[in-house]
């Protein structure tokens, strides 16, 4: 039962480190009022990730912290990709108003969000198959 829970607390994790990743695209708010938000949904993302790890086997910290993390970039990245190819197409963009997607507009800030989840998610589970570790959880 506890990796049962384990599980889903990763999976919780892993959807709040998405949306601070989506969040990282809106330009509107200004860039003190998006960090904090941004803020606010990492709290219960690292929460939900510490009571997973010391549920489970906290000797496997660095593998969990990486799949989270690499988890929440992949599917931010098919989320933005789904929606480049839907502003990119010419048929919906005569379906939508060009002010519709507006709001997501800082691809640079995205982008970074993005990137350093995946890349410091991949570095752990790296870290954690190379240390000689063959045990399997």
């Amino acid at each position: 039962m506890s990796k049962v829970i384990e599980v889903l607390l990763y999976v919780v994790s892993a959807f709040f480190f998405y949306i601070v990743c989506i969040i990282a695209f809106v330009g509107e708010p200004g860039v003190s009022k998006k960090v904090a938000i941004m803020a606010g949904f990492s709290v219960p993302a690292i929460l939900a990730l510490m009571v997973g790890v010391f549920v489970g086997r906290p000797v496997h910290w660095q593998r969990s912290l990486g799949f989270v993390l690499v988890s929440a970039a992949s599917l931010s990245l098919l989320v933005v990709g789904t929606i480049a190819c839907i502003v990119l197409d010419s048929e919906t963009q005569g379906l939508i108003s060009p002010d519709t997607l507006h709001f997501f507009s800082d691809w640079v800030s995205g982008s970074l969000c993005i990137a350093s989840s995946g890349f410091v998610g991949a570095l752990l589970i790296h870290s954690y198959g190379s240390s000689g570790r063959s045990e399997v959880a």
